[in-house]
């Protein structure tokens, strides 16, 4: 069971989608209005990320290659 803090813990700010992602922060505002890519929450003006999603995201993108 998650505690508040943990919970709390787990929204990420889009600065810190782009530093973990690579992502500049054009191309988040990009994929947001094209609702592509990673979801994302809207509390009041700002833009929050739960950085599981994010990175779930990242791991479902595996491309297998073979050699």
């Amino acid at each position: 069971m998650s505690t508040k803090k943990e919970i709390e813990n787990d929204f990420i700010s889009a600065d810190e989608v782009a530093e973990l992602t690579g992502y500049s922060l054009q191309t988040l505002a990009n994929m947001r209005s094209r609702k592509k890519r990673l979801p994302f929450y809207k509390q009041g003006g700002s833009i929050w990320y739960k950085k599981s999603e994010v990175l779930e995201s990242i791991n479902n993108s595996r491309v297998s290659v073979t050699k």
